[in-house]
C-alpha cells in the first residue's frame, strides 16, 4: 500500500490508486481547538470543524472507491449517532452512514473511546482530561479509553484478518481485543 500526501482543499483532484484497503484517520481535533478560541466565530469555526471531519472523510472514502479500494477504514468515535443533538457525535455518525452508502466490500467503523496519546501542542482541557483517566484505564482498561497505539495496531490487525462482514463495527473493548498482537474480533 502507498502513501498518498493530499492538499486537502483540492481533494477532487486527486486519484488515489488504492487496490485493497484504504485507512481514514483525518483525527485533526478540531472541536478541542474551537473551544479554545473566542466564542463569537463559533459559527465559523462549527463549519471548519464539519469541513474537516465530514467532507473531507467523506471525499477520502469517495477517492479511495474510486482508486480501486476495497476494504476502507474509518476511525470515528464512541457515541457516534447521526440523530445526536451534540455536534461531534452528530457529525460522526453522518459520516459513518454516508461512507457505508458509497458501497465498499468490506467496511470496519472503529469506535474509540478517549484516545491516549502525547501532544505536542497544549490542550488544558484534554490534558486535564487525559490526567483523570488515567486511574480509570487502570481499573477499566477496555472501558473508557485507548492508547492510539492499541487503535493502530488493531487496524493493522484487522486489515489482514479475513471477515466474511461486510459492514463491521467495532467499539473499545473489540478495539483493545485486537490491538493485541495476535488478538481476535469480538
Amino acid at each position: 500500500m502507498g502513501e498518498c500526501i493530499l492538499d486537502l482543499r483540492t481533494m477532487g483532484e486527486c486519484i488515489l490508486d488504492l487496490r485493497t484497503m484504504g485507512e481514514c484517520i483525518l483525527d485533526l481535533r478540531t472541536m478541542g481547538k474551537t473551544f479554545s478560541n473566542v466564542f463569537f466565530f463559533f459559527f465559523f469555526l462549527q463549519a471548519g470543524f464539519i469541513r474537516v471531519d465530514h467532507d473531507y472523510v467523506v471525499k477520502s472514502a469517495q477517492l479511495a472507491k474510486s482508486g480501486g479500494c476495497k476494504h476502507f477504514n474509518l476511525e470515528s468515535s464512541k457515541g457516534a449517532n447521526k440523530e445526536s443533538s451534540f455536534l461531534y457525535l452528530r457529525v460522526k455518525g453522518e459520516v459513518e452512514a454516508e461512507v457505508e452508502e458509497i458501497g465498499f466490500e468490506r467496511y470496519t467503523i472503529f469506535r474509540p473511546a478517549v484516545l491516549l496519546c502525547d501532544r505536542q501542542e497544549s490542550r488544558p482541557a484534554e490534558w486535564f482530561t487525559r490526567k483523570m483517566m488515567v486511574p480509570i484505564s487502570y481499573m477499566f482498561p477496555t472501558a473508557y479509553s485507548v492508547p492510539i497505539t492499541t487503535l493502530v495496531k488493531a487496524m493493522l490487525n484487522n486489515a489482514i484478518i479475513p471477515s466474511e462482514k461486510k459492514v463491521e463495527l467495532l467499539e473499545n473493548k473489540a478495539i483493545h481485543n485486537l490491538g493485541k498482537l495476535g488478538g481476535e474480533k469480538s
